[in-house]
Order: C-alpha cells, then sequence, then structure tokens
C-alpha cells in the first residue's frame, strides 16, 4: 500500500479527501474511512495493483523517456498544473520548471511559454506520426486520468512545439575521467566535496545528474534516478551522501547494482562520509580516504567555477560581503540593491536565520519571480543573520552551514532549486542574467574554541561556504564613510564647534536678517513704548552674541476693516539706521 501511495497510484493517494475535510473534527472520520476501505483489499490484490501500476509507469516512461528526468512528485506537481484551468501563471510555473531541458531558448524564453500554452490546449503532438499508436494509446490513459501519460503527454507535445531535443537527449561528450560505478569516502568537508563532484564532471553538472542523499528520500526517488542511469549513458551521474540514507533504501542500491552489473557502460558515482552497504559490493571501483585537493585544487576550482557559472547566462555575478559587525555591510548592501532599482532590475531580499530551510527558500524565490514575471531581470540579495553558536553547538553549526551550502550550490551551480519532500520546484531560466549579493556573517563569539584574531579571517568561507568564496566575488566595506553633501556640510559646522573656530570661521563673514512681525490693532496701543524697546535690545542682542553684521525688516497687520492698511511691510535696513527707523516705523504705525 506504502509503495503504491509513493508511486503515485491516484488511488492510493489521500490527499484529496483529506484536503476537503477541513473541519478539524472531520479529518480523523475521513482517515479512519480511508483505512477502511484499504484494509478490505486483500494482499494478493494489493500486489496484482503494484504489479499492473508499474507496468503502465515503465510503458509510460518507456513512450516518454522525459518522465526520467522527473521524480514522482516533481511529475505529479507538474500533473496538478495541467489539471487547473489554464492561465499566464501556470504557464510561467510550468516554464520555470521545464525550461533547462531546452538551454538554447537563451535568446527567447517566450518561446517556449508559447510552445507550453499551445501543449495545453492540445497535449497531442502533431508530428512524428511513426508515434500515432501510442499517441491514441495515451490519449485513452488521460481520459482516466492518470498523471504518467499525461505529463508524458504534454512533454512530448513542448518538444514537438520547440522543434529540437530536449538535453536530456542531445548526446554530450563525456569529459569525466572515471567510467564505470564508483564509490568516494571523503571526508566530512563542504570544500572537499565541492572538489570531488567538480574533479568526476569536468564541468557543470545537470540538475538530473546529480541526487542529494537525505533521512527522508524514499526508494522510489532513489529507483528513479538509477533508472535514469541506465538509459541515459551519454550523461555522468553522482549521488551525495549516501550515507545519509535509511538501510532499507541502502538495499536498493544494492538490488541496482547486481540488476545492472552487466551493463555495458554506466557512469554512476556514489559519495559517501561514513561506511555503508556498498562496501559489500566488490566489482566497483572504491575510493578511501580520498584527498580531493590532490583532483583539484583551490584555484582550479575557482577557475572551473567563474569561467562556467558566470557566463552561462542565467547568472551574472555574485558578490559577497565581508566584514566585522558594524563595518558597514549593510549599508553597502542596501546601496547596491538601490542601484539595481535604479536600473530596472527587480530585487528580492532574504534572511537566512537558524530556521533555514530548503523548502522555504524555494516557495519564496519562486513567488517572487513569478509575481515579476520570468523575463524581468532580478537581483537576489541574501542576509545571513545567525544568532551566537557556543563551543558546544559545533554540530548545530555544521548542519547549517552544510544545509546553507548545499542552497547556493543548487541555485548557482545547478541553477535548480526543490524541495525533495514536497516536490516544489523552481529552475532558474538560461536568460536570467541573476544578480546575486550575500551579506556573511562575522565569526566574532561563534564557536569559542576558535581564537578571536581568526574570527575575521575569511578562510573560513573556503571551508564552510565553499560555493560562495569560489564562484562570488569577496568585497569589503571601505574604511571611509559614505556620506553624502549634506551631511559633509553638518561635519564641517560641528568640527568647527568643537575647536571655537565656528565664529570666526562662519560667523564674521555673514549677517543676519530679522523681520519683526507686530500685532498693531487698537488693543496694542498701550505697549507702544515696550514695543520699541524690544525691538532695539534684540537686535542689539543679535549683534553682540552672534557677532555678525544685522538688517532689520517690519512688518504690522491690523484688523481686517482697516481695508489697505490692514498689512504694512517695510523692507530691510542696514545697520546704521535700525534705531531711527524702528521707533519712526513703530510710531507711525500706531497713529
Amino acid at each position: 500500500m506504502c509503495q503504491l501511495r509513493v508511486l503515485g497510484h491516484p488511488q492510493f493517494q489521500r490527499a484529496e479527501p483529506y484536503d476537503q475535510a477541513n473541519n478539524a473534527e472531520l479529518r480523523p472520520l475521513v482517515l479512519a474511512s480511508e483505512q477502511t476501505k484499504m484494509t478490505q483489499l486483500s494482499f494478493q490484490t494489493l500486489n496484482e495493483k503494484l504489479w499492473q501500476w508499474r507496468r503502465r509507469l515503465e510503458g509510460a516512461t518507456r513512450r516518454h523517456a522525459s518522465l526520467r528526468l522527473y521524480s514522482t512528485a516533481e511529475a505529479q506537481w507538474i500533473y496538478e498544473r495541467l489539471c487547473q484551468p489554464k492561465s499566464s501563471q501556470i504557464v510561467d510555473e510550468l516554464a520555470l520548471i521545464i525550461c533547462p531541458m531546452y538551454p538554447r531558448t537563451t535568446h527567447s524564453f517566450s518561446t517556449l511559454q508559447r510552445a507550453i500554452g499551445d501543449a495545453m490546449k492540445n497535449p497531442k503532438p502533431t508530428t512524428q506520426p511513426e508515434r500515432k499508436g501510442a499517441l491514441l494509446q495515451d490519449t485513452k490513459i488521460i481520459g482516466q486520468q492518470e498523471w504518467p501519460a499525461r505529463v508524458g503527454t504534454f512533454l512530448k507535445a513542448v518538444q514537438c512545439a520547440m522543434e529540437e531535443r530536449e538535453l536530456a537527449f542531445n548526446p554530450v561528450l563525456p569529459t569525466q575521467h572515471w567510467h564505470g560505478v564508483h564509490v568516494h569516502t571523503v571526508d566530512a568537508s563542504a570544500e572537499a566535496l565541492l572538489y570531488l563532484i567538480l574533479s568526476i564532471f569536468k564541468r557543470l553538472p545537470k540538475s538530473f545528474e546529480v541526487l542529494w542523499c537525505e533521512r527522508s528520500t524514499g526508494a522510489q526517488q532513489v529507483a528513479t534516478f538509477l533508472d535514469r542511469t541506465v538509459h541515459e549513458t551519454s550523461w555522468c551521474f553522482v549521488m551525495v551522501h549516501v550515507d545519509m540514507l535509511l538501510p532499507s533504501v541502502q538495499q536498493v542500491l544494492l538490488r541496482h547494482l547486481l540488476a545492472s552489473r552487466d551493463a555495458k557502460q554506466q557512469n554512476l558515482h556514489f559519495i559517501q562520509m561514513s561506511s555503508t552497504n556498498l562496501q559489500a559490493v566488490p566489482w566497483i571501483g572504491h575510493h578511501k580516504s580520498l584527498d580531493a585537493s590532490r583532483l583539484l585544487n583551490r584555484e582550479l576550482a575557482k577557475d572551473l567555477l567563474r569561467k562556467n557559472v558566470l557566463r552561462s547566462g542565467c547568472i551574472q555575478s555574485v558578490v559577497w560581503l565581508f566584514g566585522g559587525a558594524g563595518s558597514g555591510k549593510t549599508h553597502l548592501a542596501r546601496k547596491k540593491m538601490a542601484r539595481w532599482k535604479a536600473h530596472g532590475r527587480a530585487v528580492f531580499c532574504m534572511s537566512i536565520t537558524e530556521a533555514f530551510s530548503l523548502a522555504e527558500a524555494a516557495k519564496l524565490l519562486r513567488e517572487a519571480m513569478l509575481a515579476h514575471g520570468p523575463n524581468m531581470p532580478m537581483g537576489l540579495c541574501f542576509h545571513i543573520n545567525l544568532g551566537f553558536f557556543r563551543e558546544r553547538e559545533q554540530r548545530e553549526w555544521d548542519k547549517l552551514m552544510a544545509l546553507i551550502n548545499r542552497f547556493f550550490f543548487n541555485l548557482l551551480v545547478l541553477s535548480f532549486v526543490t524541495d525533495p519532500e514536497s516536490g516544489l520546484i523552481l529552475s532558474i531560466p538560461p536568460h536570467y542574467q541573476l544578480k546575486v549579493l550575500v551579506e556573511l556573517p562575522d565569526r566574532t563569539g561563534h564557536l569559542s574554541e576558535e581564537p578571536a584574531q581568526d574570527a575575521r579571517d575569511p578562510s573560513w568561507v573556503f571551508r564552510e561556504l565553499p560555493v560562495i568564496a569560489l564562484v562570488g566575488e569577496m568585497k569589503t566595506p571601505p574604511n571611509a564613510y559614505d556620506v553624502d553633501d549634506d551631511a559633509r556640510l553638518v561635519c564641517k559646522y560641528l568640527k568647527a564647534y568643537a575647536d571655537g573656530s565656528i565664529d570666526s570661521k562662519y560667523g564674521g563673514a555673514h549677517s543676519v536678517d530679522l523681520c519683526f512681525v507686530m500685532d498693531c490693532t487698537g488693543s496694542m496701543d498701550q505697549w507702544i513704548e515696550q514695543a520699541q524697546q524690544k525691538t532695539l535690545n534684540l537686535v542689539t542682542a543679535a549683534k553682540q552674541q552672534f557677532k555678525v553684521k544685522v538688517r532689520v525688516a517690519f512688518v504690522a497687520y491690523r484688523d481686517y476693516s482697516e481695508g489697505d492698511r490692514k498689512l504694512d511691510c517695510m523692507d530691510f535696513v542696514e545697520e546704521r539706521d535700525i534705531p531711527r527707523t524702528c521707533a519712526t516705523q513703530v510710531d507711525l504705525e500706531f497713529r
């Protein structure tokens, strides 16, 4: 029953009834009814259904080899989109999945979008008449709503509309120097692991050539990957961290190796950090305690990655900011994002914390790309903000750094981010020209067993986040603060005030204009003498305190009924005329 569910049998998928029971009280009833229905099936009936479903999957895979490039979860994810009403968002989502298979569409991503739209209208391809019988058979299966035939027919229709062969079926020159099946045992180092992968491929691997194993990786996902290695012998395939697989899944590997022992050509590599069940297979190559730095040093790896990543069209530039706390990294990142926006580039900013997960990162990136459109250039800014890790938390730190490094390996090297559990897929279009900016944390205070003087040493980035360090260009904030003209002017005044030279620099050579506005209505008649004296006192105090030249103007306002005399103005007069003018003007205003 579990195998039927993992293989995607429509009858054994409980997602639909479970989702329909939104009420928490109804969910146990739904699950109980499902369990009752399943227990009514005999063991023999389940075996027959499993055998029949596997035959259908094999038949669909033979008719549509494109299905081998996707796991069961990924293919079902495509099928769910095909069952929804056609819209521009659905077309964009499907295009972001299929685009890595058509690298020659770099100059025109819209061509792929149109092909997907046409394939959704008419899933049956209009070319290759020799496949007519199989297509008729697929059409009947589509009516039964079985996802393998529906997805395979859709992929075939897209291929015919694109008028080119998919990437997986284009022959490639094998550049790896290790042929056959090999098991590599390396140290638990992110840098050594990256060097080994690059030394195997001697190029950038494709997304369908690498399987990153976890404890949650299932047997069906592994079987799908191994099936590719048998049928696509012109490509090289690598399984990373096979020691993380459950023992039952490792048995699937052993059965595959036994079944394909006499295969003429197979390029398959297993990378492990500790011993696994593969040690019991004597006819494959074993490489223990492998020193990856002898195969590929840091400079060669940097040249290989930058040459291929930055010229692939997906990634235009990668910059990582390094510096201590308060050095201005965030300010520099904001300036770069402001320049991106000024040049019409969409900006996506994401904070990476201790709760980082591949599923959440893939979800946020996918939403941002769909919101701005796959044809709009984008800049990605990642802020790695981590709380302090203590010495006893070394294991948690290593696990987090490995997860972050894996994310950037998928994003920058594979141009493909996916969550294996949910089947969520995100592919970077070949023409996208992403600009990536990463703000790295300050190691000061982290893992107290390390000396403080090494906390600001960038060598730790090469050890723990080698993908960012090798692909990107390191930049440190400048020592001089970046301020504008207004800030510079304020600093000049503050400096002059501090050293006591503000009066001589900015006082004597300037003048101050004082304008007195006075109420000259009838109620103010008794205050005429005080008004004259206060005006002169204010002028004298200003001259003595600020040591500046003073000019005075006078504005009088009266009741609205005064007509033309409701507002009188006297223009500025020089300093020598102030006493006489003030006395005369005030006296005249109250007549």
